[in-house]
């Protein structure tokens, strides 16, 4: 796999009268997987939020991504899905993916309600990522 950074400041440009400024740091990260890895199970986590400001379109938009997502992955890839509101839950454990319909039926239930606490969101979704990531390429 090759993984590439890229920098980016919001102003390369520095003051050398200022007594201190500061800087905005954008890091893009990318990766394309070789030829060697195209083999390797994925594993793969979708952290989603439900909370109520993505009531409508935005959480229709969601399932929708998700649910194509789902269709692509190959067999033996790994999948789990976290959903957050005020709260986070494991939706989908982390498992060998057999029944794609399953699983979006189970993502499809998802309502929006609640606050926003996208940081036990990304822990949980974390620490189920964990769960299998034994010879796979782990995604959050």
């Amino acid at each position: 796999m090759k993984v590439s950074l890229l920098p980016v400041l919001n102003d390369p440009n520095l003051d050398a009268a200022a007594p201190s400024t500061q800087r905005q740091l954008a890091i893009s990260v990318s990766a394309t997987a070789s030829s060697i890895d195209s083999s390797v199970p994925l594993n793969l986590c979708l952290i989603l939020d439900h909370s109520g400001s993505m009531g409508g379109r935005p959480l229709e938009t969601v399932k929708q991504a998700a649910g194509r997502l789902l269709d692509r992955l190959k067999p033996g890839d790994r999948f789990c899905a976290v959903a957050f509101d005020h709260k986070a839950k494991v939706l989908v454990p982390n498992q060998i993916v057999g029944d794609p319909s399953s699983i979006k039926r189970q993502i499809e239930q998802l309502r929006s309600a609640g606050g926003t606490a996208i940081d036990e969101g990304i822990k949980l979704g974390i620490e189920e990522l964990g769960k299998g990531k034994k010879e796979a390429i782990s995604q959050a």
